[in-house]
């Protein structure tokens, strides 16, 4: 029996899907709720790809076929819906401290339990593996996600790693001419579509620097500028720009890269960080 959501692994495998299977998943992803409800000619239409790549498409997923898919979408729409009912209404004037406290609660700890059912032990080892062999790393972001990226830095040049990160994308922007093929730059971006962080991993990128990206966006232009893209959960709203559910996730991805480092090199990073005391 099939048990896995499916929702969290077609964002999961974005990266390795074919031009056409991108498509399909966007659509997907967009329009789950229209999905469950098409036949299986109907979407082929409105995705304009064939009906084979489809049933491709769900074999890649581990899935039998277009029925199984939609009834796999379906119950993981019941089950968003049923965790979402009480952020289904805006923070009001008129809540109760409580109510407030409650709703902030449930999507932090929502965030988490997003965040962890799209961990991929595979990429997140090539992730571990790409900033053991770093020379130096370079943590990039903007608003929020930048203060992410700060904190991350200073936690890994803590155990002795060559990490940075700047308040001024300008001055990101002066470093990376800097770097060489032997860097890495870790961008954090929620919606993956900033500027400021798209053009500086651009110029990283043609310097050949490798690039992680910390997303919730498996289609956003950063990540198809990545080498290896880390999902995290929580969709924030417009109004939510910065919430508290996006930075947790974000935080809680360097956590997972920071302590598997930490225990790969234990004796060398203890040492290190007791310099640092």
């Amino acid at each position: 029996m099939y048990s896995e959501k499916i929702i969290p692994k077609i964002k999961n495998q974005f990266t390795d899907f074919t031009k056409t299977e991108m498509q399909i998943g966007n659509f997907i992803l967009e329009n789950s709720k229209q999905v469950t409800l098409l036949s299986l000619s109907e979407f082929s239409k409105l995705v304009n790809v064939g009906e084979a790549s489809i049933i491709r498409f769900c074999r890649k997923l581990s899935v039998s076929g277009y029925p199984q898919l939609k009834m796999l979408l379906a119950a993981d729409l019941k089950i968003e819906h049923s965790k979402h009912d009480i952020l289904s209404e805006e923070l009001s004037s008129t809540d109760s401290l409580l109510e407030i406290s409650k709703k902030i609660s449930f999507s932090c700890s929502n965030s988490l339990e997003e965040t962890y059912e799209l961990f991929d032990e595979h990429i997140f080892k090539k992730a571990i593996t790409a900033i053991e062999k770093a020379k130096k790393i370079l943590f990039v972001g903007s608003g929020f996600s930048n203060i992410i990226a700060l904190e991350a830095a200073y936690k890994f040049v803590r155990v002795g790693i060559d990490a940075c990160a700047y308040s001024d994308p300008e001055v990101s922007r002066s470093i990376i001419p800097l770097l060489s093929e032997n860097d890495v730059v870790i961008a954090i971006s929620q919606r993956g579509e900033t500027l400021s962080v798209i053009e500086n991993i651009k110029r990283a990128k043609k310097i050949g620097a490798s690039i992680i990206s910390i997303t919730n966006e498996p289609s956003s232009s950063i990540a198809k500028l990545s080498n290896i893209v880390l999902i995290n959960g929580f969709s924030e709203g417009y109004l939510q720009g910065g919430a508290l559910g996006t930075r947790i996730s974000q935080s809680y991805i360097i956590e997972v890269l920071y302590s598997s480092f930490v225990l790969r090199h234990k004796e060398k990073a203890i040492e290190n960080k007791e310099k640092t005391l």
